[in-house]
């Protein structure tokens, strides 16, 4: 075998990247997200041996590098579903078969990780199956919230794939539908996390806590929210977060319920804003309320194994949340910008 051949014929494995399990659930807009990453590939010996006793060659352009006796192509985009894997994506570099004076290349290397899972490319001027993708035996992991590790994924040359390279190359019989080409190890990083558990807790500033208490308002969980020290705690539902800046909004379930004698206010499905206006909005009487102003200017940002933590948010009472509850329990205590607490974000990337 060629040295060329041993050093560059893996990147088509690499090509095979976002390996997923067998059952995988139908992607959406909402449980898509970006991705970036890389994948690295090993090819089988005896198909290489295999190749080389016919002299076909094969070669990298663009970011396609040589790593460690592996190949690395880098994913540069695509939706996919943190949890199965499912969805598309696009990689950069390109492949060149050879033999004898003859030429192939495969550019835009495409994989779809569905029913059924192939890796496609642009030969000539149109789309092509280029491999099969079995995934059975896929092995997926998760070193930290937002990178997802996948091996053991086996790459068959798909019939498609076949007759296109042996027409281009005139070897009418070398290729063949089901060749097995290797194996890959592919990370692939989401630059947003869809998160969908955890809590968010509302820690209580001393000072507001006597206050409320002074006015003879209790504050106590709704439905799923839960009592912890100092403060209540919300589970969370959904919701997405970039990373690692953090920016987005989280969904939760439960809420906050004030009650003095007869007279009761809730506020429910907190949804935590931590964008460009960061605000906490609750539904109130049925309707969509900003509730408390967040201070992100402390904001700490950190992952504790898969989960997102924004700590260090400050809450204050908006202008709208001040006059209701003045309305609803008869007086001028509540203002604008008081401080009630600091808000904790820490939420289950999926």
């Amino acid at each position: 075998m060629t040295y060329l051949l041993r050093r560059a014929l893996p990147a088509l494995l690499l090509l095979v990247a976002l390996p997923a399990p067998a059952a995988v659930a139908q992607t959406t807009s909402t449980t898509a997200a970006p991705v970036s990453g890389e994948t690295l590939l090993r090819l089988d010996q005896r198909t290489a041996r295999g190749l080389a006793r016919n002299r076909v060659q094969l070669g990298l352009r663009g970011t396609a590098r040589f790593e460690s006796g592996a190949v690395r192509l880098p994913v540069t985009g695509g939706l996919v579903d943190p949890e199965t894997l499912r969805g598309a994506t696009a990689h950069t570099g390109v492949l060149v078969f050879r033999r004898r004076g003859r030429s192939v290349a495969l550019r835009d290397p495409r994989v779809r990780v569905g029913s059924p899972s192939v890796l496609s490319a642009r030969i000539g001027g149109r789309r092509v199956s280029v491999l099969r993708l079995d995934l059975r035996r896929a092995r997926l992991g998760r070193p930290d919230p937002v990178t997802r590790t996948a091996t053991r994924v086996r790459a068959q040359l798909a019939a498609a794939g076949a007759r296109a390279l042996n027409r281009a190359l005139r070897t009418p019989r070398l290729f063949r539908a089901g060749l097995l080409i290797g194996s890959v190890r592919t990370s692939i990083r989401f630059d947003e996390a869809i998160v969908d558990g955890g809590e968010t807790v509302l820690a209580f500033e001393p000072a507001a806590a006597q206050a409320l208490a002074g006015l003879g308002i209790a504050a106590g969980p709704v439905g799923d929210a839960r009592s912890v020290a100092g403060g209540l705690a919300f589970p969370v539902t959904g919701g997405r977060l970039g990373v690692p800046s953090l920016a987005g909004s989280v969904t939760h379930g439960g809420g906050l319920a004030l009650t003095r004698d007869a007279t009761r206010v809730d506020l429910t499905d907190f949804e935590v804003g931590l964008d460009d206006t960061p605000a906490l909005s609750a539904l109130v009487g049925g309707q969509r309320v900003e509730v408390l102003g967040l201070d992100l200017s402390g904001l700490q940002r950190g992952t504790e194994g898969t989960t997102l933590v924004a700590g260090g948010i400050v809450a204050r009472l908006t202008a709208a949340a001040a006059g209701a509850l003045n309305q609803a329990f008869s007086t001028t205590a509540f203002e604008e910008g008081f401080r009630l607490g600091t808000v904790t974000v820490r939420a289950q990337a999926r």
